[in-house]
């Protein structure tokens, strides 16, 4: 019956595989880099830290998730803490989101930016209400 088991696979083929989404999310990033880059070194400087926080919450959330769905943890305990970290991670690359999005709003008109925050207000209004 042994013979019928696949062969496990290494640990480096593992972790390779499981870090192609993560790849994907940088190599999307520049796009939307480019369009919320300003005329101002300090702001794209400013953009470039939050950009580097949501890359590095987005890797912390994906591990968190991918531990999630490993079938060796099973207490509900981690279960529970998985969960948050990964609801904390959604809520705060989230709101870095609307902040790098924010100066570039700022700069085309104070009309997007306030719409930008109203609905990023709303949205959070409600989900606080549910819990």
């Amino acid at each position: 019956m042994e013979a019928d088991r696949p062969e496990p696979k290494p640990k480096q083929e593992d972790r390779a595989r499981q870090m192609i989404p993560l790849l994907r999310v940088i190599e999307a990033a520049a796009p939307v880099m480019q369009s919320v880059m300003t005329t101002s070194d300090h702001w794209n400087r400013y953009l470039t830290f939050l950009q580097g926080f949501v890359e590095k919450t987005k890797a912390r959330k994906l591990a968190a998730e991918l531990r999630l769905a490993d079938p060796a943890v099973w207490d509900p305990e981690s279960l529970m803490k998985l969960k948050g970290d990964i609801l904390a991670a959604g809520a705060m690359i989230e709101a870095w989101e609307v902040a790098i999005q924010l100066p570039r709003a700022i700069i085309d008109g104070g009309a997007e930016a306030e719409k930008m925050i109203k609905e990023f207000e709303e949205k959070h209004d409600q989900a606080a209400g549910a819990a």
